[in-house]
């Protein structure tokens, strides 16, 4: 019995697989025959387990890149259906480092695989390694920037990579909130709209996990960007992120309730950021009113657009960052 829910499993997470590059935009499908020859090992001993998963890593040493396709699909197939902590501690480095160079040197569809193996990898991994996390990064955030293969899909799945990086691999929220704000400047630059989304999403994501609200510098120029794709995006997937991220700042609350560092501190940075020209507490007062208010006005705005009621443009309110400057 245990065999057979196995076996239906791994057909499930093969089917899910065949779909990742429809979904992604993706012009190559995995085929069947090569993403479920990885399920091989579940009619067989544990020993042999370990020999395919070791075979599959060998395999990404392979020069031939529909190779190295099929071994990235069927190690991620692996770790959708087993827990396998084992084989990732064990293989950390080697799977490390070749999932690395596919996303510098391989296709689309390679560096795809290989960005979403490594968050797999990360998840099961599942403790904070400063080291691996600092290792990662740069690669990520290049190809999440554009800057590998150059198809959407691999933004994409760099920018989810990246996402649990930070995530399962940060030993403090620094780290964390730097992510984000990379984050921020990926959505706010031009390019696919489906990249920017992308980001915008995985910055709602990383946003949940932080242990207390977003510093108001932050949360306000975080607000500030997204009443503009508010206002601006006519494309539907990017208004829907910028929506939800509006949804969960206002559910963290900013830093309205003074919970991130003591007043003093917050009146400073937010007076290098050029947000005050002093520190009199009453003008603070004054300016958490406004950010509310500002807030109240994008999440009034998100409701007309649900109603679809209003028109297209910001009609009937004035815009965030019109009064900004």
């Amino acid at each position: 019995m245990g065999r057979r829910r196995a076996n239906a499993a791994a057909a499930a997470s093969c089917l899910e697989l065949a779909s990742l590059d429809r979904r992604n935009g993706g012009s190559a499908s995995p085929s069947t025959a090569s993403v479920c020859s990885a399920f091989s090992y579940l009619d067989n001993d544990d020993d042999i387990q370990v020999d395919d998963f070791e075979r599959r890593l060998d395999a990404l040493f392979e020069k031939r890149g529909s190779t190295r396709e099929k071994s990235l699909e069927a190690l991620a197939v692996m770790l959708r259906v087993d827990y396998r902590d084992r084989d990732c501690v064990a293989h950390s480095e080697t799977l490390t480092s070749r999932c690395l160079a596919s996303l510098k040197r391989g296709g689309p569809v390679e560096a795809s695989l290989a960005s979403q193996l490594l968050g797999l990898h990360v998840l099961t991994l599942g403790q904070p390694n400063e080291g691996l996390f600092q290792e990662l990064r740069p690669e990520l955030e290049r190809s999440a920037g554009g800057g590998g293969a150059g198809a959407v899909s691999v933004q994409v799945a760099a920018l989810e990579a990246l996402a649990l990086a930070a995530f399962v691999l940060c030993e403090d929220e620094e780290g964390t909130l730097g992510v984000m704000e990379r984050l921020r400047g990926m959505w706010a630059a031009k390019g696919d709209v489906k990249a920017r989304a992308a980001a915008v999403r995985c910055w709602s994501f990383l946003l949940t996990t932080l242990s207390g609200p977003l510093p108001r510098p932050a949360s306000t120029a975080a607000l500030a960007s997204l009443a503009t794709l508010l206002r601006d995006e006519g494309a539907v997937e990017m208004r829907l992120a910028a929506g939800g991220a509006v949804a969960v700042l206002q559910a963290a609350g900013g830093d309205a309730d003074g919970d991130v560092g003591d007043d003093d501190d917050v009146l400073l940075a937010a007076a290098e950021a050029g947000e005050v020209e002093g520190a009199d507490g009453g003008q603070e007062e004054d300016e958490e009113e406004e950010e509310e208010d500002e807030l109240g006005e994008v999440v009034e705005r998100m409701q007309q657009l649900a109603a679809n009621k209003g028109e297209r443009g910001w009609a009937g309110g004035r815009a965030y960052g019109a009064d900004a400057g």
